[in-house]
C-alpha cells in the first residue's frame, strides 16, 4: 500500500513537472555569442516597425504570409575563423541575405518541416561578405495562414560555439518528432491489428482511431519531401473535431461506459460540416480551423479529461487515473497554443503536440495491462481446464476400466450361459437319446452308434463355433462342408456343393453361426433319414429380394409326404431359430425328393 501511495505521489510529480516545464525551461543558448534582438519587421504589404526579438507575428497580421526583418549587428574586426548565424527557433520557413548576397533558404536545407514544427537554423556567414563595423542582415520569413510566423533571437559565433546548440535544437525539434511519427504509425498498426483480434475490447479500437486521426497532423513532417502535402493539410485540420470526437469516446470506454450513438455519427458529421461551410464561402481555412475545428478538438480533450477524472476519484479507476494525467496536461497545454495562436498570450512555440508521446505512453501502458490481464486470466483458465480434464480423464479412465472389465464378464457370461444352452440342446439331448436306447430292452447298437455320432457332430459345431468372428461365416461353412462330405461319400449319397454366389453376410458371431450350421445339417439329416437320396444339393446364393438364400435339396429318392406347411417339431424348431436370425425358412415336396430353403438378412443379429 505503501509502495503504490509513493508510486501515485512520483507519477503526480512527474505530470506537474511537465505541465510547468514550458514555462520555465528554455534550452540553454550561445556563451560567448553576438546576440542580435533588435530588428525592423516589415509585413508584406504592412508599414515597417521597430521590434525586439523574439518576434510573434500578432492576429491582426495573420493575413500577411511573408514577413522581411531588416537586421545590423557590429564586428570589431573580421576573424579567420568562419562566422555562423544560429537561429533558435522560427516559424515557418526562412530566407537570408548578407549585405545583399542570398547565404541561405531554409525550405532547402531542412527535411523535417511542416506548419506544426518549430524549426532551427544555421547559416554560414561568408567571411568576404563580412566587414569590420556595421554589417546589414536581411532576413525574410514565410509563414502559415492559420498559424503565426516566429522568429527568436539571433546569435552570431563560431561553430564551437553555436553548433551544439544548433544540433541539439535539430535533434528536439526536428530529428524527435520524426522518431516520435514512426513509433505511433507501427503502434497504430499494433493496436489496429489486437483490436480486431479482440473486438470486445473497444478501448482497443477507440485508441488506434485516435491514433489513425492524428497521424495526418504529423505526416506535415514530409512537406518538403512532397510539396503536395501542403496542398492538403488544410483539410488535416478539418480532423481536429473528430479528434475531439474520439477522445471522448476513448474516454467513454476507458471507463466502462456505453458510447453514445450521435457521438459516434458526429465523428463523420462534423469534418463534412466543416466542409460544406467552406465550400459555400462561409468560412475560410484559418477562420474555419480557428473558429471550429480546433475548438472542437480543445473541447473533447476537456471533456475526456472530465470524463477520466471521474473515473479515477469517484470510480476508483486506476487506468483513468493514469490516463488522466496525460490528458489533462494537453487539455491545458491546447488552450495554451489557442490562446497563443489569437494573440492572447506570448508564447515561443505550440507545445500540445510535444505532450503527446507522454499520452500515447500511457494508454500503451494501460492496453498493454489489460491486455496482459487478459493473457494471465486466460493462462489460469486453461491450467483450471487443464487440472480438470486431467481429472475427468482419470475418472473417465477408471470408469472404462470397470464398465470393460463389467462388460467382458458380461460377455464370458453370456457366452458361458450360449454354451451351456447349445451343450445341453445338441449333445444333452442326444446323450440321453443314447442312454434311453441302452436301458431299453431291445438295445440296438448301429441305433446307439447313429445317435453317438450326431452327439459327436453337434459338439464340434459348437467347438468351431467359438473360432467364429466378424464376416467368418464362409469359413464356418467351408469347415462344416469338409466334415460333411466323407459322410455323405461312406452312404453312397453325390454331393453337389457351392457357394460362390453367396453375398457377403456381415456379423457373424458364434451364436449366430451355430444356428445357421443346425439348420443346415438337420436338413441334411433329414434328408438321409426320410428321403434315401441319391444325390444332396447345398448351395448359396442372392435372393430376388436382395436377401441371402441357402437351399438344401435332395433328390433321387423318396418325396416328401408331408409338405412342411406346419411339419413336425423338428421343421417348427428349424424355423424358430430361422426367425432368431430375422429370416425364413420354407420347405416344399419334390417328385422324388424335398428342397429347405434358408433365407437370411445380409447383416446377422447378435444373439
Amino acid at each position: 500500500m505503501i509502495r503504490q501511495r509513493i508510486g501515485w505521489a512520483a507519477y503526480i510529480l512527474i505530470i506537474l513537472t511537465l505541465g510547468a516545464l514550458p514555462y520555465v525551461f528554455e534550452l540553454p543558448t550561445p556563451e560567448g555569442a553576438i546576440q542580435v534582438t533588435k530588428a525592423t519587421f516589415t509585413p508584406n504589404g504592412g508599414v515597417a516597425e521597430r521590434i525586439t526579438l523574439p518576434h510573434r507575428w500578432s492576429s491582426a497580421d495573420r493575413t500577411a504570409r511573408v514577413g522581411i526583418y531588416e537586421i545590423y549587428f557590429e564586428l570589431d574586426a573580421v576573424a579567420d575563423a568562419p562566422l555562423y548565424l544560429f537561429i533558435p527557433a522560427l516559424k515557418k520557413s526562412l530566407e537570408i541575405e548578407l549585405d545583399g548576397t542570398n547565404i541561405f533558404d531554409s525550405s532547402v536545407r531542412h527535411s523535417w518541416s511542416g506548419p506544426l514544427i518549430q524549426a532551427t537554423g544555421l547559416a554560414l556567414l561568408p567571411t568576404k561578405n563580412l566587414k569590420a563595423g556595421r554589417n546589414h542582415l536581411r532576413l525574410t520569413l514565410y509563414g502559415e495562414a492559420v498559424l503565426p510566423g516566429y522568429l527568436s533571437a539571433l546569435y552570431i559565433g563560431d561553430k564551437k560555439t553555436v553548433s551544439p546548440h544548433f544540433k541539439i535544437r535539430v535533434f528536439i525539434n526536428e530529428r524527435l518528432k520524426a522518431m516520435m511519427f514512426s513509433a505511433q504509425t507501427l503502434m497504430f498498426i499494433g493496436i489496429l491489428v489486437a483490436y480486431l483480434y479482440r473486438r470486445e475490447e473497444r478501448v482497443f479500437g477507440w485508441f488506434s482511431a485516435l491514433l489513425g486521426l492524428t497521424m495526418p497532423f504529423g505526416a506535415g513532417l514530409f512537406a518538403d519531401l512532397a510539396p503536395a502535402i501542403m496542398d492538403a493539410f488544410p483539410y488535416v485540420f478539418v480532423l481536429g473535431s473528430s479528434v475531439g470526437c474520439v477522445t471522448v469516446l476513448f474516454a467513454l470506454s476507458l471507463i466502462g461506459r456505453q458510447e453514445p450513438r450521435f457521438l459516434v455519427l458526429a465523428i463523420v458529421a462534423i469534418p463534412a460540416i466543416s466542409l460544406v461551410l467552406f465550400a459555400a464561402g462561409v468560412f475560410t481555412w484559418p477562420q474555419l480551423t480557428m473558429t471550429f475545428s480546433i475548438p472542437i478538438l480543445i473541447v473533447g480533450f476537456m471533456s475526456a479529461t472530465a470524463i477520466t477524472a471521474w473515473g479515477a476519484f469517484y470510480e476508483k479507476r486506476g487506468e483513468a487515473a493514469l490516463v488522466l494525467g496525460p490528458l489533462a496536461l494537453i487539455a491545458s497545454y491546447m488552450v495554451h497554443d489557442m490562446a497563443m495562436a489569437r494573440g492572447y498570450i506570448e508564447g515561443i512555440g505550440f507545445i500540445a503536440q510535444d505532450a503527446r508521446p507522454l499520452l500515447l505512453a500511457v494508454i500503451t501502458v494501460v492496453l498493454m495491462r489489460r491486455l496482459s490481464i487478459s493473457l494471465n486470466k486466460l493462462d489460469k483458465n486453461e491450467e483450471t481446464l487443464q487440472g480438470r480434464l486431467t481429472t475427468q480423464k482419470a475418472e473417465l479412465d477408471a470408469y472404462f476400466t470397470k464398465e470393460r472389465k463389467t462388460s467382458e464378464r458380461a460377455v464370458l457370461e453370456t457366452e458361458r450361459r450360449r454354451l451351456v444352452s447349445d451343450l445341453h440342446d445338441g449333445m444333452g439331448g442326444h446323450l440321453v437319446s443314447i442312454i434311453a436306447l441302452s436301458d431299453g430292452p431291445n438295445t440296438q447298437p448301429a441305433h446307439i452308434h447313429a445317435v453317438a455320432r450326431s452327439a459327436l457332430d453337434d459338439l464340434r459345431m459348437v467347438i468351431y463355433s467359438l473360432d467364429i468372428s466378424g464376416d467368418d461365416l464362409p469359413f464356418a461353412l467351408a469347415s462344416y462342408r469338409e466334415r460333411l462330405l466323407p459322410v455323405l461319400r461312406s452312404l453312397n449319397i453325390e454331393t453337389e456343393w457351392s457357394m460362390a454366389a453367396l453375398p457377403e453376410i456381415h456379423g457373424a458371431s458364434p451364436g449366430n453361426v451355430l444356428v445357421i450350421l443346425r439348420i443346415l445339417q438337420e436338413a441334411v439329416t433329414n434328408a438321409k433319414k426320410h428321403g434315401t437320396p441319391r444325390k444332396i444339393r447345398i448351395i448359396g446364393l442372392l435372393g430376388s429380394n436382395g436377401a441371402a438364400r441357402l437351399i438344401v435339396e435332395n433328390t433321387g429318392g423318396t418325396p416328401l409326404i408331408n409338405d412342411g406347411a406346419n411339419g413336425g417339431y423338428g421343421l417348427n424348431n428349424m424355423r424358430n431359430r430361422a426367425q432368431t436370425l430375422g429370416g425364413v425358412l420354407n420347405i416344399e415336396a419334390l417328385s422324388d425328393g424335398a428342397r429347405l430353403t434358408l433365407e437370411l438378412p445380409l447383416t446377422l443379429p447378435h444373439i
